[in-house]
């Protein structure tokens, strides 16, 4: 299984499109899915009440080092969301 990435967005939300084009730099090297979910819609909406998610942008990274979805709120540094990355792939572990 790949690392998934799932990134909730709003159409207002000013630092979302920061957040998104992030993910997409590791979406381009290969190593992450993109899944971006907008809290605007009905779906989306529904999506991140089963999260809890109450701000925008927050990311839910998904893959076989991680049995939970791990959760990063706002807009991670790269070197964050390259150790997230790790921990997911199951190439790191979890030191919280």
């Amino acid at each position: 299984m790949v690392v998934e990435i799932e990134v909730f967005t709003s159409p207002t939300c000013p630092h979302c499109p920061r957040a998104v084009s992030l993910v997409k730099e590791f979406v381009d090297k290969g190593q992450v899915e993109l899944v971006e979910t907008n809290i605007g819609s009905p779906e989306g909406k529904q999506k991140a009440d089963e999260f809890e998610i109450r701000a925008v942008p927050t990311l839910l990274v998904r893959g076989p080092g991680s049995e939970e979805p791990i959760g990063l709120r706002g807009v991670p540094s790269r070197d964050t969301l390259v150790k997230v990355i790790e921990i997911a792939e199951g190439r790191k572990e979890w030191k919280g």
